[in-house]
């Protein structure tokens, strides 16, 4: 079971960097980020419309 420090330390990492994916305009993956991401990740990405470029065919 993982330690409450480290899920909160994982939780502000991610909305750090979505955040900053925002702010420069990189909030769309690539095939290459796809890679070497969990399921979960891939999942989470799908569901905040991080794949719609690959999804709808515009990358």
């Amino acid at each position: 079971m993982s330690n409450p420090q480290s899920v909160i330390s994982q939780l502000f990492e991610r909305e750090i960097q979505e955040a900053v994916d925002k702010a420069t305009g990189n909030d769309q993956l690539s095939r290459e980020d796809l890679a070497r991401m969990s399921h979960e990740q891939i999942n989470e990405a799908r569901r905040s419309g991080r794949l719609n470029d690959l999804l709808f065919g515009r990358k």
